[in-house]
């Protein structure tokens, strides 16, 4: 076999070749080719299958190729085409059957009245693809040295299944799809949850896997809607109903379906059963008795049932920050210009209103229930005036499709569907946890909760019944700490019941003082041992803690505002967070009740080392020299030797090395009195920068040396890898190769570790 299909991609490639085309990719053992002309295409398909026919091939059975012809515009990238051209003529081709070539009516209108003696093409009728949209045209493409007589096509219409029409594209999924169809080819994998927040998708994915498998099964796949069943035993006749089952009526559904499926090779699917989840026995009960029959479920939670595969739906992807210039590369953006279109055809993506699409399906969390509702307004909005209503997005996205489901029609009855399904306590907690902004860890959710939850495990536990129900979504541990996310979407529904409960004031106070405590650990910690656990998690709750500012900005609370800005510069600086420093600095400076006193003279050092991160070297000079005037004036001398030391690196930046020496020698005097062990180290690391830079290599090991000391004993793992490598550099310059090495792998886990 493994000859003939080398035999079979020989004649392939070349033919295609030959005939002004070229194969862009292959997919096990299709090929997917294109062409200029349909013509072109046309001929190259019929010599594939006259040589294929004349070939003595030597294996069990004659090899034959079934192939299919698609004409549309497709998007080229990477040397490879997407888009639905491609995804269709795919679906055309599952048609067919082996030595038969198909084309859909696009195809054919551009060829009927050119096509070679001895070709004609026979309309096949209109068929339902597995893509559950349109119905395609089909034609057969016959030649008179070629069979022509085959069995009816594979079509939705001939196989048996019940999976209704969709009247718009499925946008993406492709990973989805994919990672789905391949856990059912796993060994004994017979039931697959999708599981997922409303308005995700879910619905839609299993009814694509569902006619995806459609040709794999001996009798069908069935789609089963359990959107009015409220009742765990009117699952199993909903069930019997939709596969045609008679029912006894002294006989138990359950029995009646289990004795149909016992010899059936068939995939069910079990649409919305978040609402009968007692029904899961009648599932395992299915499963015991009936070892062909698949099952896919759909729901926001899973069933937790031996030998479920539970596949957590994603939102649709993104466009990053910057590449607003290729929306048409990301699911959540194509969905939106697919349905803004149908809402209005004259609508266009252009280099004005690219961006503000991408943020609009950013804001959206890439929820495609969510992007369909909003791009229905483009009928009367633009999208940036569809943007400025984010903010309340559930007024704002109503008024879905009159043939959509009720709970669909708009994004807060999607949501109110799944909080009515809430326990009272399940709700508590939701309406709480609405006040987090990105990321929640175990601590802050239990800071918040308190007053109703006094046991960090009960928190816990009811976190986790959050996310089984598709609310609340698991996030890498920050820290070894669990740590989860919500999205905005569901955030703002939860704060809408927040407010309502009246409980909001209390919940968003304890959440502000809880960042405000944080931001100021993790500022006084930063240079510690424990460095590392509090850069992430400042790093994961910036949203947080910028909403935490925010709040104590509107409530009048100066002092908060001034605390936490002057904890949270270094890592801002770290980041080069540029933009938001300068903010909160300024901000902060606003709010300082005395513009000569302790707080004022640190936001103006700090200011001016923002102003040297970003190289404005004489605004950084103004605001240090003001500073430290200040921090003399008020007899700090920590504050006095750290401006020293920024001076010195101010001068260092723009050549000024004698200035820069003098600053670093004043700033290690105080900094060794007043024993500030980081601080000295900095000091003494830039008094090495300094001699490197005036080619004294000694006296630059010797100042590297006494700054490594000093931060291996203050546990400052990120300032000690800095040192390895400058060490690493005095050893390459004097050609100590190998004593360079040695300080160089000592720093690189370190940097990795730190993401620098």
């Amino acid at each position: 076999m493994e000859v003939a299909l080398k035999r079979h991609d020989e004649i392939l490639k070349k033919t295609v070749n030959q005939n002004n085309g070229h194969v862009f990719k292959t997919v096990g053992d299709a090929f997917c080719c294109a062409f200029t002309h349909a013509l072109d295409a046309v001929k190259a398909a019929l010599t594939v299958q006259l040589i294929i026919k004349e070939e003595e091939w030597k294996t069990s059975r004659p090899i034959r190729v079934r192939m299919s012809l698609h004409t549309g515009a497709a998007r080229e990238r990477d040397n490879d085409y997407f888009g639905p051209p491609v995804n269709r003529v795919a679906r055309i081709e599952s048609l067919a059957h082996g030595g038969q070539v198909v084309m859909s009516r696009a195809t054919a209108e551009l060829v009927r009245d050119i096509l070679p003696e001895g070709v004609w093409i026979e309309d096949k009728g209109s068929h339902r693809l597995k893509d559950l949209a349109r119905p395609e045209e089909i034609f057969q493409v016959n030649h008179s040295d070629l069979p022509s007589d085959f069995p009816p096509l594979k079509s939705m219409d001939v196989l048996p299944n019940n999976l209704p029409a969709q009247t718009t594209p499925m946008i993406g999924r492709e990973k989805e799809l994919e990672t789905v169809r391949k856990l059912f080819d796993k060994e004994n994998c017979r039931l697959v949850s999708l599981v997922g927040p409303g308005g995700m998708g879910k619905t839609r994915l299993a009814l694509q896997v569902a006619a995806d498998m459609v040709d794999k099964t001996r009798d069908g796949t069935w789609f089963v809607d359990l959107t009015s069943i409220t009742q765990a035993r009117d699952v199993a006749q909903e069930t019997a109903r939709v596969l045609g089952i008679s029912q006894k009526s002294e006989a138990d559904p359950v029995d009646s379906v289990a004795e149909i499926l016992s010899d059936k090779d068939m995939l069910i699917v079990l649409d919305n059963f978040e609402q009968v989840m007692s029904a899961y026995k009648v599932v395992v009960a299915w499963l015991k008795c009936s070892p062909g029959v698949r099952f896919i479920v759909t729901s926001r939670e899973a069933l937790n049932i031996r030998g479920e595969h539970v596949f957590h739906v994603p939102p649709l992807s993104l466009p990053g920050v910057g590449l607003s210039s290729i929306l048409s590369q990301f699911e959540a953006t194509r969905l939106f210009i697919d349905r803004a279109c149908a809402s209005k055809p004259d609508f266009t993506v252009n280099n004005e209103n690219a961006p503000i699409v991408a943020e609009i399906c950013s804001r959206l969390d890439g929820i495609p229930l969510a992007i369909e509702l909003a791009a229905a307004r483009i009928r009367l909005m633009n999208p940036r005036a569809i943007l400025k209503r984010l903010d309340t997005r559930l007024k704002l996205l109503t008024g879905g499709p009159n043939d959509m489901p009720e709970r669909h029609k708009t994004l807060r009855a999607c949501i109110d569907w799944s909080y009515d399904l809430l326990t009272e306590d399940e709700r508590t907690i939701y309406r709480y946890l609405s006040v987090f902004h990105g990321g929640i860890s175990l601590l802050a959710a239990s800071a918040v909760l308190q007053p109703i939850f006094d046991d960090e495990l009960e928190v816990l536990g009811g976190i986790e019944s959050l996310v089984d129900k598709s609310l609340v979504y698991r996030k890498p541990p920050i820290d070894d700490e669990p740590f989860f996310g919500i999205l905005e979407t569901i955030g703002e529904y939860g704060r809408e019941r927040l407010k309502e409960s009246e409980e909001d004031e209390s919940a968003v106070y304890r959440f502000s003082d809880y960042f405000l405590s944080l931001a100021l650990e993790a500022g006084k910690a930063l240079d510690g041992p424990e460095q590392k656990g509090w850069i992430d998690k400042i790093s994961a709750n910036q949203e947080n803690i910028n909403y935490t500012m925010v709040y104590f900005t509107d409530t009048g609370n100066p002092a908060a505002v001034i605390s936490m800005t002057r904890s949270l510069v270094p890592f801002w600086i770290m980041w080069n967070e540029f933009s938001i420093c300068r903010e909160w600095i300024l901000k902060a400076l606003e709010f300082c009740p005395d513009s000569e006193g302790q707080d004022a003279a640190w936001l103006t050092l700090q200011m001016g080392w923002l102003s040297l991160s970003i190289g404005s070297y004489n605004e950084a000079e103004d605001s240090l020299k003001k500073a430290l005037g200040l921090f003399q004036t008020n007899a700090d001398e920590t504050g006095e030797a750290t401006c020293l030391m920024r001076l010195g690196e101010a001068h260092f930046s723009y050549g000024g090395f004698s200035k820069a020496m003098k600053y670093c020698k004043e700033s290690v005097v105080i900094s060794e009195r007043i024993h500030e062990a980081n601080l000295n180290a900095l000091t003494h690391q830039f008094l090495g920068n300094i001699y490197i830079r005036e080619e004294k290599v000694q006296e630059a090991q010797r100042e590297y040396q006494i700054a490594l000391d000093s931060y291996l004993g203050c546990g400052n793992e990120r300032k000690t890898a800095e040192i390895y490598n400058n060490i690493g550099a005095v050893f390459y310059l004097e050609e100590r190769f190998q004593d360079a090495r040695v300080q160089y792998q000592k720093a690189i886990p370190i940097l990795e570790k730190y993401g620098n």
